[in-house]
């Protein structure tokens, strides 16, 4: 059946909610220059959204595009060699097949973390818009997910390495 990422990254992102929203409020509150309250009214709003329906729905997408390749392969009737297993490596970190190897999960907890970090760009700009111009909410968005997304994917990869040691 293998491993559904949805059930470690989602749950780690409730985990982190109110860290990652105070970080990135303070960052709404130097970069958007609003006041301390509305930027962390911002800030748990936007990150609210992207947890409950950003980190879900790119999963999801990510799925279908597994299964897509997984399908084009089939039909292409490529084998399964170590080299294509690799490559393909961050199109399956959603649905990881049945390992034993811990350090693969969270090699694909890295993996995730870029196209999360695409999707909650994406929606907390759209919420930030509301409280400043679109150019500064997208700026906001990208700053803040970049140093909370840099957090964690800098911890995912060091616990990969430290697993593999």
């Amino acid at each position: 059946m293998g491993i559904p990422m949805l059930g470690y990254a989602w749950p780690a992102a409730w985990i982190t909610f109110v860290p990652v929203a105070l970080v990135e409020g303070l960052m709404a509150r130097r970069v958007l220059g609003l006041r301390t309250g509305q930027a962390l009214k911002l800030s748990l709003a936007a990150n609210g959204w992207s947890t409950l329906a950003g980190i879900p729905v790119a999963w999801l997408g990510l799925v279908v595009l597994q299964m897509l390749t997984d399908a084009v392969l089939a039909l292409a009737n490529l084998g399964a060699t170590p080299a294509l297993m690799w490559a393909l490596a961050p199109l399956h970190a959603a649905w990881l097949p049945p390992v034993r190897a811990t350090w693969i999960v969270s090699a694909a907890g890295a993996f995730l973390c870029v196209p999360f970090f695409l999707m909650s760009v994406w929606i907390e700009g759209k919420v930030a818009a509301r409280y400043a111009s679109p150019r500064a909410a997208t700026r906001w968005a990208r700053r803040a997910n970049m140093v909370t997304y840099g957090a964690i994917t800098s911890a995912l990869i060091a616990t990969t390495l430290l697993e593999l040691v």
